[in-house]
Order: structure tokens, then C-alpha cells, then sequence
């Protein structure tokens, strides 16, 4: 069963970066999780915290399969994630979720 891939690209607002991630961290990670998503990895770009300038976050999740992501959907209407995204958005100036499979590459 081929995982499905989620990327998100939060364009966080200047210096609240450190903050936005302590937040993922304890309030949204558990809820991921919960719905069965893997943080595979967290980057931020540019590559350090800036005071006058928004930074972008991008997290790049996993589900088991089209079944899981399903799932995952389906409970994306969840009042606690619901109440995440709007905390969150005070600290941030967009996002943006993006849904893939891994294709084939030609060698």
C-alpha cells in the first residue's frame, strides 16, 4: 500500500516562529498522530528565525495509503483541530496543504 504524503507551507509571521512551533508541537502533533499522520520531517526557510521578515515552515507528513488519508480527512472537522487552525492563524500570514504520491522517476 503506497503512503500518501502531505506537505504544508505556513509562512509564519516575524519572530513567532520558535512560538508557532512549540505549539505544533504540543497541541497539534497529538492530533496528527491521533488521525493517524507521521511527521516525516520540519523545515524552515529562511534558515534562521527573522525578526523583520515572516519565515516559512514546511512540514512533510505521511498516511498509510489512500485508506488512511480518507481517514485523516474525515476527521479533519474535529472541534480541536478546528480550534488549532484558528490559534494558529494568529501567528501566521498563510498556509497552504498540498496532497501527493510518490511517482515513478525515470533513470
Amino acid at each position: 500500500m503506497p503512503e500518501v504524503f502531505i506537505l504544508d507551507r505556513i509562512t509564519v509571521r516575524p519572530g513567532r516562529l520558535g512560538e508557532y512551533q512549540v505549539l505544533l508541537r504540543e497541541r497539534y502533533l497529538p492530533l496528527a498522530r491521533a488521525r493517524g499522520m507521521t511527521l516525516v520531517g520540519q523545515w524552515f526557510t529562511p534558515p534562521i528565525e527573522l525578526d523583520d521578515a515572516p519565515n516559512d515552515l514546511v512540514l512533510l507528513w505521511s498516511v498509510p495509503g489512500p485508506e488512511g488519508f480518507w481517514t485523516m480527512r474525515r476527521q479533519a472537522r474535529d472541534p480541536e483541530i478546528t480550534a488549532w487552525w484558528a490559534a494558529s492563524d494568529a501567528l501566521t500570514l498563510g498556509r497552504e496543504r498540498k496532497f501527493m504520491l510518490l511517482g515513478e522517476v525515470d533513470a
